[in-house]
């Protein structure tokens, strides 16, 4: 809850890569989900920044690049569409269980679970009866 009051959230938007120069843009298509970014591998909150710091020492993070990319998913129709980006990642997961998809492979996100992966395909699916909203706190 912390989390969720005191992110700066933003409407999120569609994004669009083009396939020829691999660049990935905005466009104005609003989502059904809300995101923010922090630079760096620091939210404000003392309780995450220490789970975000055993990560990036867990996982020898040294990229000085790094950044934060947070998802709010509020509600089981809340989604995003299978993508897949360049690089790995790793996602930490706060509030509700969520399936993550992963090559359309499911897995059982729960509270504090940390899925690293590479450049597969993966989404978070819209489901039925899924109760209460989840954070999705991106290392990239």
């Amino acid at each position: 809850e912390e989390c969720l009051a005191m992110f700066p959230w933003e409407q999120a938007v569609m994004r669009q890569r083009n396939q020829v120069t691999g660049e990935v843009t905005k466009t104005e298509i609003e989502s059904n989900r809300q995101d923010c970014t922090f630079p760096g591998l620091r939210t404000g909150i003392a309780r995450l920044d220490e789970a975000l710091e055993r990560a990036r020492h867990q996982l020898a993070i040294a990229d000085p690049g790094a950044y934060l990319t947070c998802n709010w998913y509020s509600d089981s129709m809340a989604h995003i569409a299978p993508h897949r980006h360049d690089f790995w990642s790793a996602i930490l997961s706060l509030g509700a269980p969520r399936v993550f998809l992963i090559d359309g492979q499911p897995v059982l996100l729960h509270e504090g679970d940390l899925l690293v992966f590479g450049t597969q395909n993966h989404s978070v699916p819209r489901l039925r009866d899924v109760e209460g909203g989840r954070i999705s706190v991106c290392i990239f």
